[in-house]
């Protein structure tokens, strides 16, 4: 790649699909000079992920083969948390059709690093494209390609989450997942600006963090529990009532 002057790895969303994950999908021992296999790559910190690549470590492009790993063997759901932030899904997928536009051939997720915990997760400015095909034999194993990008611009040009279809334009992928995020510290930018931020230093300044919110037998119930309180209380003003009249009779009777 060093004897080509200016040459940069860029191949379209259609090259992706049909030939690069569909000839993978057909014959996973086939290698690419370009794109390597990485094996759990959510649970990477993104600043880590371009050392296994053989792209040039001070490109802001990067690709890696995966095969998506589930939660659990009863669940399509994919854990992507790392030791210091978690990958967000944002927006919705896009489909991807071949040259002529006619047929559907795969489709494409946006994911962006946040450091922290959910929900008080920071932004960052690293975004990740997973591709998968729509033409997986069932006897097949399915691969996805990761698309790496780190955002250009400084620390504060964070990723901003996406949201409906015309955000995946690709004339619009950099404004639909980057915006200022002038809510940051001066400390927390420089950091986060940094191509390996010291993760010490992250977690005393990122705000604590909260524990997942799970569901409540509330919820179960379809009521929240203001409206579940609610209900309690009217029911032990029911209860105070009934007592006083029961005493009420109680007088009278021994008269």
């Amino acid at each position: 790649m060093d004897d080509y002057v200016g040459y940069r790895f860029l191949p379209t969303e259609q090259e992706i699909i049909s030939y690069f994950l569909e000839r993978k999908t057909r014959l996973p021992s086939w290698t690419s000079p370009t794109i390597l296999e990485v094996q759990n790559i959510c649970k990477f910190e993104p600043w880590d992920l371009p050392k296994h690549s053989p792209l040039p470590p001070d490109d802001r492009v990067w690709y890696f083969f995966n095969v998506p790993a589930s939660m659990s063997p009863n669940s399509n759901r994919t854990c992507r948390k790392t030791n210091i932030g978690y990958w967000k899904v944002t927006g919705k997928p896009r489909r991807i059709r071949d040259k002529q536009g006619k047929k559907e051939i795969g489709y494409r997720k946006i994911l962006v690093f946040h450091i922290g915990r959910h929900p008080n997760g920071v932004k960052t400015n690293w975004v990740m494209h997973e591709y998968r095909s729509c033409n997986v034999p069932s006897n097949k194993v399915e691969y996805a390609l990761f698309r790496l990008e780190r955002k250009p611009g400084d620390s504060s040009d964070t990723c901003n989450e996406a949201s409906g279809d015309s955000a995946f334009d690709s004339t619009n992928d950099v404004a639909a997942a980057s915006e200022v995020n002038d809510n940051l510290s001066e400390e927390l930018k420089l950091l986060l600006d940094s191509n390996r931020p010291d993760c010490n230093s992250l977690s005393q300044l990122l705000p604590p963090i909260q524990p997942e919110q799970r569901t409540s037998y509330f919820e179960l119930d379809g009521n929240s529990p203001s409206e579940q309180m609610e209900d309690e209380t009217e029911a032990t003003d029911t209860d105070i009532f009934f007592t006083e009249f029961d005493a009420e009779i109680t007088q009278i009777t021994n008269i």
